[in-house]
């Protein structure tokens, strides 16, 4: 994944972590999840599909929506 989709989605990945791979992916979006509020398993779920969207670039136009301010 473009190292700039990376940074917008995940922030800094820790080394051994694959933000390609669904599961590290999966991983590190719940790692930011994570901590008090309401619904963060919610949140976490919308987090991966718009992370599974940009990073498979399917469709493109989510990346795109994504970088607008």
């Amino acid at each position: 994944m473009d190292r700039t989709k990376v940074g917008f989605l995940l922030g800094r990945v820790p080394e051994g972590l694959d933000p390609d791979d669904v599961e590290d992916r999966s991983e590190l979006l719940a790692r930011q999840s994570e901590g008090p509020g309401a619904g963060p398993a919610i949140l976490a779920a919308a987090r991966e599909l718009v992370a599974s969207q940009i990073a498979g670039d399917d469709p493109p136009a989510t990346w795109e929506t994504a970088q607008h301010d």
